[in-house]
């Protein structure tokens, strides 16, 4: 089983929620999916139940089998409501409702649940892991335990069952003793044979009995030489056969997998291996199904090629693989993903074919060439280790490709489908081939039914999807089946599958009608004033809009009439987003439906903000919006010559507006000559002195005000150039980054004020006491709120639960307001106060549940806030129910989710059962109460991390990343494990750390990035790790997308905006604990091909001049090592290219940037997770080392090739090198170690000790998991619960069940030898 088919739910039990709310009280779940194209219908994974499927889809394509089930009644199998009744057939049963659900039920799968629950299987015999040969002979077992004394009682026997005869021939008297037994299946052997016809000739070989293996025959009475073998007296309608390809390899100690090519034919005579006076009116039996194992001998899945003998299935015949198009046109390819497909006989066979024929065959050498480039990988890295040498694997594909060892070149073999592929003896069937190509084949693979060529089939001959199981029908049952219709179930079955099949079509009109709403919140530009491209709501925004509800598969013209309906007074025909700033106000992005009104809106995306229905006018004038029309409204102080001239006003410009425009627009509003006008930005400091601002020089009126990084609410201060005097807007700035301006008021509702300046370096206790002197009171009965401006639009403004913090780190801004209430702090030890908002869905669906306080309350509904005091104790759960409870809501259908570091909605709390002080929430954390299910299923999230080297960090930018570094360290307090802060920060998260113990990289795995570091010096710390790393928010993005779609996200976050301008200036690297790892490079891979999975923290770098790097640059944090202080000089990250990338080169290289002669230069690689230091060495000096040991009997290994990305150095991006001179070190040339190193070394040491102890306790208290190995799991063996139906008579209905389908309904646990020699262990 593959490992992401483990974990695969039942499609019948899965519930999805719409992603857009449902105007229905309930959210509405998805239903099963109708059929697929080709008409046949899947079956359902429970967990490891493949092996299950592909047996049940062969069963219900066997002739004739399906007819003998559906002729059996409810009669006659006992059928009862009484699930308990011992009398009741449960499994033909079951089998039958299957079979005809697998005809009839229009579903894309079909749940196995009832046939599993016949068996008796609970959940756990569900997920356990089984072998196909195994469940057949206990599956058949079963079913003939079920039927006795029943009319259906020989179906097993009638069409399975055949006689074979052993025969021991003496060869002094000619006399022999036969033998004859029954049989079901034939297990065939495999390894070292090439072919079915060869292992069936194996199977019934005669073996010659001598010496000591002689033979006592009774009518000579001694012993005696003879002949032993078995021979076919009686063939069944159905024959299948065990392919042997599983056997225990003593040498090894393990089960090994025969992956060798072995062939099989379309048609199969087995007059061959019968006895001479066998009579049978046909001896020649049809391929139609196939079996196939994926994996290896301990791991894999089952799937099968089936043919599909009724002809029930839509099947459209696929192009025939060796077809070629038109003289001197090119050969169409397979449609093969070369970067994702693992299978190398793909690859190879899609690559020959996208050849002009020309060229076939073509050499060796420029088919590795080609494959190399359509793989992005070698031969020797992508395939070798699978499937061996590609000369060897050529020779091991003799049935795809001919192989010339003389000229070495390759080509595609003839890929009609012979049957002498393999072996010359078997004669020539032409006519039999083409009724074989004409049949129509298809793969069952669990949920999936697709159609496949004809040709597909010799993919089973061999390799990692190769044949295990082969079943063959008479050809005159395939010829009869072909020639009639489907069997038809019994009239009391058709009426089930009606009935479920009503149901299903209701539950697609409900889940189809819900999941094409849509909500649009619309106004009419009678709300709204506008002036300079801004839109603000005259009245609250929740009064002003009106929200509609629209089925999106009407078109166009249906959602006009709609909006006129509800806005009678608004005009023309056109929807436009309404974009919200900073202040609350709006500006115009662009039309919401770009399409003809006649057109349906199903491709349409529907916004959740408000949208403006209007003519595109304003006052009879066309108004111009869109992402280039970005309004940015600034902040103007003018400093005249006096205090008296001085002045404040607003001016509004786009974003794309020039510095020479603004400076024009400036000089023109005050009356100034232009070019003495000095601009400072008031709001962020200079790049190259931090204690001035931002001075807009005149070489810089080129730029736009989006490339200067002026945002909306930008402060600019102007005055005219003095001679020698510092401009006021330097002591301006300066008085601001020394203080900030607070509003102090005795209550929430006062309007009147005190303004008292307070030093950053202030505590909020400073301003508790300068409240309590106005306003009278007692601080230990008082307490602070804090009223931002977002907490103005909410009218509840924040406690300040500690007031220990200083003014600088508290995130208090000029001019916040700050208010005295009555009260104390004495639950902050065990309390939390948070914040509740409704998220974007939820707004939507509860807009109704508030309608009546909206009207009364002038706090618009998505800013309005509930204050909650809650338990640390208490549970994610609990409260959860408490939101819903302040909120006056209910049902199950919704969800909380954290604000992120901007106070959008972020990730959801999905651990119910965690405690509060365990998770990340603290004081005024603020809360989203939403809508519907958590996350849709493919998408992964990806923590952003930006890289501050080299960046101007303003108060702007400081700002948005200082509120996310405040919730990470709120939140490290919390975490287990926090109370040793001194702890290395090399070690603490045990899978990282396990994982990474062997890494080559080194890398640092910590739990939080923000815990409290070791005591180290600022250069040592910079050895393992990046300290102008801060984290920024998360973003989230399909698993399937590209490395560029996550670049677009993260440039939609403002943090990343502010200091990227375009994708093209981002270089991304992996984060791994505290440093920056791997580089990402080539935009068009996808995150998977990336390995960025789940919660993959990434850093951005950014590059002034757009990415210089190149795939062969690797990027080291290169420092020199002092012996004497055993200490290192800061890193500095330097790029090493070379081709090929020796380690002379290398060598060469850290002698240039460091100074050190190459001849004492001595380089070592960190391993920070470990506290080691590797000495790197020239490879062929390892190499010896390590041969020394080696016994002189094993062949020398070949040298490796000397490039320091493979082993053994295997350098990588983000490695830490250091270098010393050996000659000033010549006592410890190989010792790099430093003090920080020591407390790394003995921390991880315990944690690998502490991580054992837990493993072998679990291994205790599980001995039933673990075999005599570690982990290996142990082997179960399939066990189906029967009744004994035999000693059941009509009133007896308490006879106990017994398990199995052994001899009167015993056990049939499938031990016997051969079934556990080729038994295939799924996973």
């Amino acid at each position: 089983m593959d490992i992401w088919q483990l974990f695969e739910e039942d499609e019948a039990e899965q519930q999805y929620v719409s992603t857009h709310a449902s105007p229905t009280k309930d959210s509405v779940p998805r239903p099963p999916d109708r059929r697929a194209q080709c008409n046949l219908a899947g079956l359902a994974n429970l967990g490891t139940t493949c092996y299950l499927n592909s047996l049940i889809q062969t069963m219900y394509f066997t002739p004739q089998l399906r007819q003998r089930f559906y002729e059996l009644t409810e009669a006659d199998l006992g059928e009862s409501t009484d699930r308990n009744d011992q009398r009741t057939r449960k499994i033909p049963l079951a089998l039958r409702r299957l079979f005809a659900r697998l005809q009839l039920l229009e579903r894309k799968s079909v749940p196995v649940g009832e046939l599993t629950a016949a068996f008796g299987w609970q959940r756990s015999q569900e997920i356990q892991q089984h072998d196909v040969q195994e469940l057949n002979r206990v599956l058949f077992d079963a079913i003939e335990q079920s039927l006795v004394m029943s009319p259906g009682e020989r179906i097993i026997r009638d069409m399975y069952e055949g006689k074979l005869v052993n025969i021991v021939q003496c060869l002094e008297c000619g006399a022999a003793s036969r033998r004859e037994e029954s049989f079901l299946d034939i297990s065939v052997p495999v390894k070292d044979l090439v072919s079915l016809q060869q292992g069936l000739s194996k199977f019934t070989e005669m073996e010659h009995l001598c010496g000591d293996n002689k033979f006592r025959c009774s009518a000579c009475d001694r012993l005696v030489e003879a002949y032993k073998g078995i021979l076919l007296s009686s063939l069944p309608p159905i024959i299948s056969f065990n392919l042997m390809r599983f056997s225990y390899d003593w040498n090894k100690g393990t089960r090994t997998k025969e992956t060798n090519e072995y062939a099989f034919p379309d048609i199969l005579d087995m007059k061959p291996y019968c006895t001479e006076d066998t009579e049978l009116p046909e001896y020649e039996y049809a391929l139609y199904s196939v079996v196939l194992h994926r994996g290896a001998a301990h791991s894999g899945h089952y799937y099968a090629y089936i043919r599909d003998v009724y002809n029930e299935g839509n099947w459209s015949k696929p192009a025939s693989p060796s077809s070629s198009s038109a003289a001197g046109e090119k050969k169409k390819a397979v449609d093969v993903d070369f970067l994702m497909c693992n299978d190398a006989a793909t690859c190879v066979h899609a690559l020959l074919r996208s050849m002009e024929p020309s060229q076939l065959p073509v050499p060796i050498q420029d088919m590795t060439k080609a494959l190399c480039d359509k793989t992005g990988q070698s031969w020797h890295k992508r395939f070798k280790r699978t499937n061996g040498p590609v000369r060897k694997f050529l020779k091991h594909h003799a049935a795809l490709f001919e192989y010339d060892q003389q000229r070495d070149t390759v080509t595609l073999t003839d890929l009609g489908f012979s049957t002498d592929v393999c072996d010359v003896s078997i004669p020539d069937i032409a006519a039999d081939q083409a009724a074989a190509d004409s049949a129509c084949w298809f793969e069952a693979n669990d949920e999936i039914i697709s159609a496949i060529p004809h040709a597909a089939i010799k993919k089973a001959f061999a390799g990692r999807d190769s044949a295990y199981m082969l079943f063959y029908a008479r050809r005159d049952l395939i010829a009869a089946a072909a020639e009639t219709s489907p069997p038809t179930p019994p009239q009391s079955l058709r009426a089930l599958i009606d009935a479920e099949n009503e149901e299903l079509a209701q539950q697609r009109e409900k889940y189809e009608f819900a999941s094409n709403q849509r909500t649009l919140s619309l106004c009419s530009l009678d709300a709204l004033d506008y002036s300079n491209h801004i839109f603000t709501f005259k009245q609250n925004q929740d009064e002003a809009c009106v929200t509609i509800t629209f089925d999106r598969r009407q078109p166009l013209s249906a959602l006009i009439a709609a909006a006129r309906e509800a806005l009678p007074a608004a005009r023309g025909t056109t929807f436009t987003t309404l974009q919200p700033l900073d202040d609350g106000s709006f500006y115009l992005t662009n039309d919401v439906f770009v399409t003809d009104e006649a057109s349906s809106l199903v491709d349409a995306s529907f916004p959740s903000g408000p949208v403006l229905f209007w003519d595109g006018t304003v006052d009879g004038k066309k108004i111009k919006y869109g992402e280039t029309v970005v309004p940015v409204r600034l902040k103007i102080t003018h400093f005249g010559r006096n205090r008296s001239e001085d002045s404040k006003f607003t001016m509004t410009f786009l974003r794309s507006t020039s510095l020479r425009a603004v400076r024009r627009a400036l000089a023109d509003h005050l009356a100034l000559p232009q070019e003495y006008l000095m601009i400072h930005r008031l709001d962020a400091s200079s790049a190259d002195d931090e204690d001035k601002p931002d001075f807009l020089a005149e070489d810089r009126d080129n730029n736009t005000l989006f490339e200067l990084s002026i945002r909306y609410s930008a402060e600019l201060s102007v005055e005219l150039g003095g001679r020698g005097d510092a401009p006021m807007a330097e002591q301006t700035f300066a008085h601001k980054q020394a203080v900030v301006p607070l509003l102090l008021k005795p209550s929430p509702q006062s309007r009147d004020g005190v303004t008292v300046d307070f030093e950053r370096t202030a505590t909020l206790r400073a301003v508790h006491k300068k409240l309590v002197a106005l306003f009278g009171g007692s601080v230990k009965e008082t307490r602070m709120r804090w009223s931002s401006i977002d907490d103005m639009l909410s009218k509840c403004p924040r406690l300040i639960v500690s007031e220990n913090q200083p003014l600088k780190s508290a995130g208090l801004k000029p001019d916040d307001a700050v208010i005295i209430e009555d009260g104390s702090l004495a639950f902050a030890d065990s309390q939390f106060v948070l914040r509740l908002k409704l998220g974007p869905k939820a707004l939507s669906k509860a807009a109704s549940h508030f309608k009546k306080e909206a009207k009364s309350s002038d706090v618009p509904l998505q800013h309005r806030v509930w204050e909650m005091f809650v338990s640390k104790s208490e549970s994610v759960e609990m409260l959860h129910n408490m939101a819903l409870s302040v909120m006056s809501l209910e049902g199950k259908d919704w969800h909380l989710c954290q604000a992120n570091w901007c106070g959008e909605i972020g990730e959801p709390l999905n651990d119910l059962k965690a405690r509060l002080d365990k998770t990340t929430l603290t004081h005024n954390s603020t809360l989203f109460l939403e809508h519907g299910a958590i996350n849709g299923k493919g998408m992964i999230t990806v923590e952003v991390w930006l890289n501050l080297d080299g960046i101007a960090v303003d108060d702007h930018l400081n700002n948005i990343l200082s509120s996310s570094t405040q919730q990470q360290q709120a939140n490290e307090t919390h975490k287990q494990g926090a109370e040793d802060q001194q702890q290395t920060a090399g070690v603490g998260n045990d899978k990282a750390t396990e994982a990474q113990a062997g890494d080559d990289a080194g890398a640092d795995t910590t739990p939080s990035d923000e815990a409290q570091e070791p005591d180290e010096s600022e250069e040592e710390k910079r050895i393992w790790c990046d300290p102008n790393l801060r984290r920024v928010s998360t973003v989230r993005v399909e698993a399937t997308a590209t490395l560029q779609q996550l670049k677009d996200e993260m440039m939609k976050l403002a943090a990343v905006q502010h200091v990227i301008p375009a994708p093209d200036y981002m270089r991304l690297r992996e984060k791994v604990g505290y440093r920056q790892g791997r580089v990402l490079r080539n935009n068009a891979s996808t995150l998977k091909k990336h390995k960025l999975f789940n919660n993959a923290a990434v850093c951005i770098t950014h590059l002034p001049q757009g990415e210089t790097l190149t795939d062969s640059d690797i990027l080291f944090k290169v420092c020199l090592r002092d012996p004497t202080t055993r200490k290192t000089n800061p890193p500095q990250e330097l790029a090493f290219n070379a081709q090929p990338p020796t380690f002379a080169a290398f060598k060469a290289w850290l002698s240039s940037e460091t100074g050190v002669p190459v001849e004492s230069l001595v380089a070592a690689k960190h391993l920070v997770s470990k506290g080691e230091w590797t000495v790197l060495r020239q490879q062929q000096q390892q190499q010896q080392q390590s041969n020394k040991n080696k016994s002189k009997k094993k062949k020398k290994n070949k040298p490796p090739k000397d490039n320091i990305r493979h082993a053994p150095l295997r350098l990588r991006d983000g490695d830490v090198i250091a270098v010393k001179d050996s000659a000033l070190d010549p006592d410890n040339t190989d010792n790099f170690a430093t003090p920080y190193d020591a407390r790394v070394q003995a921390a991880f040491e315990a944690s690998i000790a502490s991580k054992r102890s837990e493993r072998q306790q679990r291994q205790a208290n599980n001995p039933e998991w673990y075999g005599s190995k570690g982990g290996d799991r142990k082997e179960v063996g399939i066990s189906i619960q029967v009744p004994d139906f035999a000693s059941l008579s009509v009133g007896d209905a308490k006879s106990a069940d017994k398990e199995g389908t052994g001899g009167g309904g015993g056990s049939s646990n499938g031990d016997d030898d051969d079934a556990d020699a080729d038994k295939a262990e799924e996973q």
